[in-house]
């Protein structure tokens, strides 16, 4: 991995105050490497409810209820018909008083061909960026990692075949790669059969962490 200008620590890729550990754990994934290939520090954001009715904080419980409350407008990979669309949903936080959540999930087709050792790969790559707002004022605001990685593993629940291939890209733009203040960005990628595979080494424009499974 020496040299990857790729695989940096997280610390690099998101803002000041995404940078305090907290229980959200990754690997990086290295071009050539398989998903245990090296550690990677956590990261978190400040922030937090505490007038909601009911503050939920278990990942698992947030990407449940939310599955359950906006299933008809997320969209479905099984048949792989979901290729090339882009979709938004706007909900409010559940698990932080006062925000709301853009979410905005991206798919494409991939097809690249070898490269050195990399075999051929091709099928679908799914982004959910999450962008948390004030809701008064709009203002950008940061909210626990653990909502935007409820939102990602919904999204991905579907398809999920419990080694739960779902990659942290960090506090960053992933058109742009630049950091953003108030966004979260996740990636997975499904083969032709949408069967959850791990990043192709070739699509490694910018370091991805594997977020290992909830249980």
């Amino acid at each position: 991995m020496a040299g990857d200008s790729r695989v940096e620590p997280v610390r690099h890729l998101v803002e000041p105050a995404l940078r305090r550990p907290c229980a959200v754990e990754g690997r990086v994934i290295c071009a050539g490497e398989p998903p245990r290939c090296s550690g990677a520090q956590a990261i978190t954001s400040g922030g937090g409810g505490t007038r909601l009715g009911r503050v939920e904080s278990d990942r698992a419980v947030l990407a449940a209820r939310i599955r359950q409350t906006h299933l008809p407008m997320l969209p479905s990979f099984i048949s792989g018909a979901a290729s090339d669309i882009v979709s938004t949903v706007v909900a409010e936080s559940l698990a932080t008083e006062n925000v709301t959540l853009t979410v905005t999930i991206t798919s494409r087709r991939f097809d690249v061909g070898p490269r050195r050792s990399d075999p051929a790969a091709s099928g679908i790559v799914v982004t959910v960026t999450v962008a948390s707002t004030d809701t008064e004022s709009g203002a950008r605001r940061h909210v626990p990692m653990r909502e935007p990685e409820a939102w990602a593993r919904a999204v991905f629940a579907e398809v999920d075949d419990d080694t739960t291939r779902v990659y942290l890209l960090g506090g960053i733009d992933p058109d742009t790669s630049r950091p953003e203040f108030g966004l979260v960005a996740y990636r997975f990628y499904l083969d032709g059969e949408s069967t959850p595979i791990r990043v192709p080494p070739q699509l490694l424009n910018v370091p991805h962490y594997w977020i290992g499974p909830l249980h």
